[in-house]
């Protein structure tokens, strides 16, 4: 089964972004490609299910398959582990969302370029980042990942293409870096198998300057993909710039994938025995990640504009992340697990929520988000909920997550860390306290309490027109609603998490462990 599983969930997508073209270029076709993304996605959701399951009853739990038949060192392997299939059916979960929201916003039928085809092609590189074995294979798909996201930046509002040429640029040279790095481990060890390098590197020498140029330059075009600080500035242009399905997919998937490819190239080609033999390189990496949190909580704080709030806090939490993997231990590897899972899915559920308040009450700042609470109650209700869990307040999974990164420094002995993990904490409270004060307790502006019983909620567009006319604003007030679901469900998920978080670690004990091995 594993055979065709693994390169299913890579190719489907694929196959299903070229029927979405083809559909969009016929008469009436944009709905026709709605249908067959959310179609596609809905399969790939199912399969992703069926490879958890498939790697939960493995007995080693990992499943692989080699292409062609060929050796793994000579073979395009592909392997999945817990962590890998959790990966996967969240990179298809919120596509599939994605592609709803989307299309759902899309009033009147309204014609104009769509990201159907685009979030497919990305859940198909997103895919093929948490189930490749290979060195090359993983710059291939980031740059397929890479290419989907570019375009998808440039789809979003005014200004968005010279966010999209800016991402583009400084993606580039981040995946040219990461590449570079490829060829001087290729120089050393002669193959480019992830599993199998982590071999030949102890044989070459774990400290020669070959192999420490190699993880330089491959960590440093990876830390544009997280991002970290200082090469995060493309992002918060990006995710402000762009759609509201765009930022969700940016800042809840493509990033999840950058770190999850950093932990593939650190643990699995280089090894933790790398680590031992150069006793700088953890505590840097911990450290870089220490500065990302400190700084993204601080820029947050600064910002008006609701979706930046959001790009910086994205920056900050991830900084939690690659804390948590600088750290080296088995509890700082869970925390970062748990912790990367659980931001995507609150952070995609805050940006749809902001989205919706957008369409609700054409909010963008904090400022505009004045008594909101009471004129838009479900989504709102789920931005605050969801913003506690970015917090760490018990019991959601970013709690959780949070907890196993401060114990896994508390351990270490790295007491700064675990300073800086607070203090974040303490940022998150700040940025996202203003925000839900000036929800629930700030009046509503003057024009909105005399205009709030007129307008329905969620009769504009997503482009902020209305439908243009009686019944198609009651079709498009409806469709809205109906996405509230989004946000209340992900809010869900972050309590159900963090409720789960012993279960989960338990999960992904057999990836932690294949990590350290």
């Amino acid at each position: 089964m594993s055979a065709l599983l693994l390169p299913a969930l890579v190719a489907l997508p694929v196959v299903g972004a070229a029927l979405a073209v083809l559909a969009g270029n016929r008469s009436a076709g944009n709905r026709l490609a709605g249908w067959i993304s959310g179609g596609t996605l809905a399969v790939q959701t199912l399969l992703a299910v069926a490879l958890a399951v498939r790697v939960g009853d493995s007995g080693a739990g990992t499943v692989r398959t080699v292409l062609g038949g060929f050796r793994p060192a000579v073979g395009v392997e592909l392997r999945a582990d817990p962590l890998a299939a959790l990966a996967v059916a969240l990179f298809a979960v919120v596509a599939l969302a994605a592609v709803w929201y989307a299309n759902a916003t899309a009033v009147g039928g309204k014609t104009g370029a769509r990201p159907d085809a685009l979030l497919l092609l990305l859940t198909a590189g997103l895919s093929g980042v948490a189930l490749t074995a290979d060195l090359f294979n993983l710059y291939v798909v980031l740059e397929i990942t890479g290419l989907a996201a570019y375009a998808l930046v440039a789809l979003g509002e005014r200004g968005s293409a010279r966010a999209a040429l800016r991402y583009l640029v400084v993606g580039t040279v981040g995946a040219s870096l990461y590449l570079l790095g490829v060829a001087y481990l290729y120089i050393s060890l002669g193959q480019l198998n992830i599993s199998k390098s982590n071999e030949f590197v102890s044989q070459v020498g774990l400290s020669s300057p070959l192999v420490l140029t190699a993880f330089a330059l491959a960590f440093v075009g990876l830390a544009v993909k997280i991002p970290l600080v200082p090469v995060h500035t493309w992002l918060p242009d990006a995710h402000a710039r762009a759609s509201v399905p765009a930022s969700v997919v940016l800042s809840a998937l493509v990033t999840t994938a950058g770190v999850y490819a950093f932990v593939k190239v650190l643990y699995g080609a280089f090894g933790v025995e790398f680590l031992s033999a150069n006793s700088a390189v953890g505590p840097l990496i911990s450290a870089l990640g220490a500065a990302s949190l400190l700084v993204g909580g601080a820029l947050a704080l600064r910002e008006s504009k609701i979706k930046r709030v959001l790009a910086y806090s994205t920056v900050s939490q991830l900084g939690i992340v690659v804390v948590g993997v600088g750290l080296g231990s088995r509890v700082g590897l869970t925390g970062a697990s748990v912790h990367l899972l659980g931001h995507a899915v609150t952070k995609a559920g805050l940006f749809f929520a902001a989205g919706l308040l957008a369409l609700a009450a054409d909010a963008k700042t904090v400022e505009e988000y004045a008594g909101i609470g009471n004129r838009a109650p479900v989504p709102s209700a789920a931005f605050a909920l969801l913003s506690l869990g970015m917090i760490g307040v018990p019991p959601t999974v970013g709690f959780a997550g949070k907890w196993y990164v401060l114990v896994a420094a508390a351990d270490a002995g790295s007491w700064l860390l675990v300073a800086a993990v607070l203090v974040s904490s303490l940022l998150s409270l700040a940025y996202f306290g203003r925000i839900l004060a000036r929800m629930y307790f700030a009046p509503p502006p003057d024009s909105d309490r005399a205009e709030s019983s007129d307008a329905p909620t969620g009769s504009v567009g997503a482009s902020g027109d209305s439908s243009g006319g009686p019944s198609g604003t009651v079709g498009a007030a409806n469709s809205v609603r109906a996405l509230d679901a989004l946000p209340v469900v992900a809010a869900l998920a972050t309590v159900a998490l963090g409720l789960s978080a012993s279960a989960l670690a338990q999960f992904l004990e057999p990836a932690i462990s294949g990590l350290l091995a």
